[in-house]
């Protein structure tokens, strides 16, 4: 019999390739979409837990320019989270008026019972149906289809991918304020602001666009554009944040080149 990982590669493969996803050869699952040559959007997930008769997984999902600190996908999914989110918080992002309790589970689960594994565990008393795993592979495709692919595909440059991480992933462009122009402390992409923002008052303008003024405190809206307007103003932080960029992109593209993606 076919193990879940097995059958989940090969339907992920199928179903995600008409999206433009790609599987990466290694041991690892991760399908990988790239826009241009600037954006990589990534969908994996790993196994959370496993006891006889459940297994439960887990998907994730994330974007990266070639503009961030460095692009690694050749440790698992389980230790390369500081750049990808759980299905589920996307979820909530996009519909923002739906409760916790309507959320559908970011983890999935299915019935084992004829895999090896099964019979190293007494056997656990599960108090509701477990799906088959192929009725699991379906749904987490369904969800990836409905859910995932359609906040990928807002992003076709630049501009748009920031509007997706000021939404998803808020803190990945977050200027750290103890050390604003220290490059490895702000090794995500903070300093991909500088391409895409010409003034302070663009930066500002969508921070709000995206957040609100109610969840957007003045104080630390007028503290991230200070720092961005020095960032883009002050002529020797400036070109040394142009020579960091130029020297991430380089180290980056050489990376995506490697996996073959481009």
């Amino acid at each position: 019999m076919a193990t879940f990982e097995t059958e989940m590669k090969r339907a992920y493969s199928e179903a995600l390739a008409p999206y433009g996803f790609k599987k990466l050869k290694g041991r690892y699952p991760y399908f990988v979409r790239m826009v241009g040559e600037e954006i990589l959007q990534v969908i994996t997930y790993y196994n959370e837990w496993a006891m006889n008769p459940r297994r439960t997984f887990c998907m994730v999902c994330g974007m990266a320019t070639v503009y961030r600190g460095e692009i690694d996908l050749e440790s698992s999914p389980r230790d390369n989270t500081s750049w990808r989110q759980p299905y589920r918080e996307i979820y909530m992002d996009s519909h923002p008026f739906c409760s916790r309790e309507d959320v559908p589970k970011y983890s999935f689960e299915y019935e084992m019972p004829d895999e090896p594994s099964a019979q190293k565990f007494p056997r656990e008393v599960i108090p509701y149906p477990l799906p088959s795993m192929q009725e699991a592979i379906e749904h987490t495709l369904d969800l990836t289809k409905q859910e995932i692919i359609p906040v990928f595909d807002t992003v076709t440059d630049l501009k748009t991918c920031a509007k997706y991480f000021h939404k998803y992933d808020s803190l990945c462009m977050h200027m750290d304020e103890r050390s604003p122009f220290d490059w490895v402390l702000n090794y995500r992409e903070q300093l991909f602001n500088l391409k895409v923002y010409n003034n302070a008052d663009e930066f500002s303008a969508t921070r709000l666009e995206i957040y609100g003024e109610e969840t957007m405190p003045s104080e630390g809206l007028q503290k991230q554009t200070a720092l961005f307007e020095r960032l883009l103003n002050d002529p020797d932080i400036h070109a040394k944040a142009l020579a960091e960029l130029e020297r991430r992109r380089q180290r980056n593209t050489e990376t995506l080149r490697g996996y073959g993606l481009l």
